[in-house]
């Protein structure tokens, strides 16, 4: 059985994944990637540099690795 923490990481895969598949593409209008990417950054505000994996490091790998990427990243305790 699941509990909420993996039933949460279960719904920001599912509703990220378009998310990333699209921009990913280049199909969109200037409109569209501005809603996308605000959507995106609300979806992982605690993610600094997910624009960066998404744009400038995800070269050879799959959406679903730019997303575990995005994912594993985990803010400092200080």
């Amino acid at each position: 059985m699941t509990g909420p923490v993996d039933r949460a990481r279960a719904e920001l895969r599912a509703r990220g994944l378009p998310i990333i598949a699209r921009l990913r593409s280049g199909r969109y209008t200037e409109e569209e990637r501005t809603a996308l990417l605000d959507e995106l950054e609300a979806l992982y505000p605690y993610n600094p540099y997910l624009l960066d994996i998404l744009f400038l490091q995800s070269g050879d790998m799959t959406d679903e690795q730019v997303l575990d990427e995005a994912l594993r990243y985990r803010p400092i305790a200080l």
